[in-house]
């Protein structure tokens, strides 16, 4: 019997007889075993924040407006003073040592600390959960922003200068506003649209 015949009959030939079926076979298996790889964009866990174009640039407008409009305040109109002097809605330069609207005075120091709580609560929050989501990582860029300037103007300054004046609501900024709203897009989204509304926002390419 020669070497041919004995490599068929231990079962040890190279495969170079394997007839097509055997090696379709084995091709179906090579393509069915593929390792599985995904890009930043298809895995919203991966997704960090200095590369979100939707978060960062809702952060630095939000903190530019703010500022800005604080320095035209400081600049223009006299501490206390309103403009115009009667009116629903005024512009009016105030001094606030409190957190929002007024609230807690003269707490510098603790608010700064729970600034920074909050700061860093928020990006963790956007780590674990919200990053898929438009409207959420907006609402976040929102609250950011808004912390960000308000803990700027209370270690420059020790207070937060407040000028938008609406009725008889305590005088706030646009740091303010944009906290609140902020907060507001996270809990409606949270807690009312869980489900499909916010599968459908899906999109972690922006």
């Amino acid at each position: 019997m020669d070497q041919h015949n004995l490599r068929k009959i231990s079962g040890t030939d190279t495969g170079e007889d394997q007839g097509p079926s055997t090696v379709g076979k084995q091709t179906n298996e090579s393509k069915t075993i593929q390792p599985f790889t995904c890009t930043l964009e298809e895995t919203p866990s991966t997704l960090v924040w200095y590369r979100d174009r939707l978060l960062l640039p809702t952060i630095f407008v939000v903190l530019a407006l703010d500022q800005i409009s604080k320095f035209f305040i400081v600049r223009w109109l006299p501490l206390y003073q309103s403009w115009p002097e009667q009116g629903f809605i005024r512009l009016t330069h105030g001094l606030n040592t409190g957190t929002a609207f007024g609230f807690f005075p003269n707490q510098t120091t603790v608010l700064i600390i729970a600034s920074l709580l909050a700061i860093g609560f928020l990006f963790y929050f956007y780590r674990t959960h919200l990053m898929p989501i438009k409207f959420l990582r907006f609402g976040i860029g929102l609250q950011l922003g808004g912390a960000l300037g308000n803990l700027i103007d209370r270690l420059r300054n020790g207070f937060v200068i407040d000028f938008i004046d609406v009725g008889p609501w305590p005088i706030f900024n646009l740091a303010d506003s944009s906290i609140v709203v902020g907060i507001t897009i996270v809990v409606v989204f949270t807690f009312f649209f869980r489900d499909n509304d916010i599968k459908k926002s899906r999109d972690v390419g922006v």
